[in-house]
């Protein structure tokens, strides 16, 4: 009789670990001694930053305003054609309303599921419990080789499930079919607007 050779298989984990990158320690910022045309420059860009900073704000609240208006004439024209209209202008600047929206938490998710079937769908991403994973790495490794030795225990809990909730592709194009409550769904769901 002929003894089977067993092959010591190499350890999954072990072979998937990336290197750590070294961290360079921070050193004191130290002053250079500069000249007084270099200082004036020095001194015009801090200023030009701090407009630029003025200027990022009143843009955002000028976006905001815009884009608040925007979504009431969208809506406005999307009843009156009964479709997505797609890109649209106000005045100078182009306005999309997107087909993505915002992340929501899972009591928003249901409502709108409730009100509005179909739109929102699930999406699971299974994830190892990391204490568990660390506990048995060997044996995982093996047993994911070999199928064999993690307890029953250990085992319901290694993996955990992630679930996100999301406004399915598309629905921007589907508002019409909801009526009057067109505009209740699109304020629900938030699609993204983004101006250029």
């Amino acid at each position: 009789m002929q003894k089977s050779k067993t092959t010591v298989k190499a350890n999954l984990f072990t072979s998937a670990k990336k290197t750590t990158p070294v961290k360079e320690t921070k050193s004191k910022v130290i002053s250079l001694t500069i000249t007084p045309e270099l200082e004036k420059h020095v001194k015009a860009y801090v200023e030009a930053k701090s407009q630029c900073k003025n200027w990022d704000a009143k843009l955002s609240i000028e976006e905001g305003f815009i884009k608040d208006k925007a979504r009431d004439l969208y809506l406005e024209e999307y009843k009156k054609q009964g479709r997505n209209i797609g890109s649209f202008k106000l005045g100078d600047v182009t306005v999309s309303i997107q087909d993505r929206y915002p992340k929501m938490t899972d009591d928003v998710a249901t409502i709108i599921a409730e009100n509005f079937p179909g739109v929102i769908e699930s999406d699971t991403e299974y994830l190892f419990n990391q204490e568990i994973l660390k506990k048995h790495i060997e044996v995982i490794s093996d047993a994911l080789q070999n199928a064999e030795g993690i307890p029953e225990a250990d085992l319901a809990v290694l993996i955990e499930a992630k679930e996100t909730v999301n406004v399915k592709k598309g629905t921007i194009d589907t508002l019409a079919q909801y009526g009057e409550q067109m505009t209740d769904l699109f304020y629900a769901i938030a699609p993204i607007v983004s101006m250029r």
